[in-house]
């Protein structure tokens, strides 16, 4: 949904957050790394043609998270701890903008606005689709809370903390799963096959009963060489 589709559908919480998000000429932008850890970087916002678009140096950190991953949260600049001035917030989904056109127009309204002209340099160029915003205005001695979302994140039911605890164990889980699952062919890869014929030979000897020591002369407290055990101690004891 473009900035104008949101303004539309809440016109007042639309029209404080462009005063909050435009009033610095930066905001906080929230990325995730590819580690999945999240970055938060400073980015200039320019509202243009009912779009609201984030430009970026090209192949910055945070524009390759965004070409990686599109989700992305926007905050505005907060100057003291009480946030006085109002906090605005923004979820949305950057759309990589390569239309050459859509990109000239960017840089011409962003000349106009900075009273600057801009290197001639490539860049990233994102327009936000927005999916949800929200709003925390102080009036007195308390917060005034505004959120808006989008008709596909209203009709999602609320993921409880059990439920999101429940959905991480099971991914560990599943990664345990599959490591033990493969443990075999890595182990089998970094060690000599010589010991592994070894370790082999032993795992066999434990299954015997100790019948490979009566087969062998051994006593039976006594603990058969290596060798000794691939000699007489080689798949089932019955072979």
């Amino acid at each position: 949904m473009t900035w104008q589709e949101f303004a539309q559908q809440d016109p007042e919480l639309a029209a404080l957050g462009q005063e909050r998000l435009d009033r610095n000429g930066l905001v906080m932008v929230a990325t995730l790394r590819k580690n999945g850890w999240p970055r938060i970087s400073p980015v200039e916002p320019l509202f243009h043609n009912g779009q609201l678009y984030l430009g970026m140096m090209w192949r910055s950190r945070k524009a390759l998270d965004l070409l990686r991953d599109p989700r992305c949260s926007i905050h505005n600049a907060v100057s003291d701890r009480m946030a006085s001035e109002g906090e605005f917030k923004v979820y949305s989904r950057a759309l990589d903008i390569t239309d050459t056109e859509e990109q000239q127009n960017y840089l011409q309204a962003l000349l106009q606005k900075i009273r600057d002209q801009p290197v001639g340099h490539e860049f990233h160029c994102f327009a936000m689709d927005i999916k949800s915003a929200a709003a925390n205005t102080l009036i007195g001695e308390e917060f005034e809370h505004q959120v808006w979302k989008t008709r596909e994140l209203r009709s999602q039911p609320p993921c409880s903390a059990p439920a999101a605890a429940s959905a991480a164990n099971n991914s560990r889980e599943a990664r345990a799963r599959k490591l033990a699952s493969i443990a075999p062919t890595l182990f089998s890869m970094i060690v000599p096959s010589e010991l592994m014929n070894t370790v082999s030979a032993w795992q066999s000897h434990r299954t015997c009963g100790g019948r490979c020591r009566r087969r062998s002369g051994l006593p039976n407290k006594s603990r058969p060489t290596p060798a000794t055990t691939l000699r007489h101690c080689r798949g089932s004891p019955d072979q």
